[in-house]
């Protein structure tokens, strides 16, 4: 049976350490599907917040923009890390970030 496509983005987390990389893998929760108990990068589906969000940027490629934005709000919602700046560039945290 063939499936609809729909937007989705993942990001690929990696850190240098003094014995090498590290990536950041989840492990799905064990389900009876075809994905249940697999490891995989955080990421989803693209939904009308981050399209807003992406629009509220101003970005030149509007498509590249919003994969960023999910990107972004999944790997924090995911696993709590917080890819974002303030207006002014500073690094914000997680507690003075208002939930998704």
């Amino acid at each position: 049976m063939a499936s609809t496509p729909r937007l989705s983005s993942t990001v690929v987390v990696v850190r240098d350490t003094p014995t090498g990389l590290q990536v950041l893998l989840l492990k799905r929760a064990d389900k009876d599907d075809a994905n249940g108990g697999a490891w995989v990068f955080p990421g989803g589906l693209v939904d009308a917040g981050d399209e807003h969000a992406a629009r509220q940027l101003q970005a030149q490629d509007p498509r590249w923009t919003v994969a960023a934005v999910t990107a972004v709000r999944e790997c924090f919602e995911e696993c709590g890390l917080l890819y974002a700046r303030s207006a002014v560039g500073e690094s914000l945290t997680a507690d003075v970030v208002a939930p998704w």
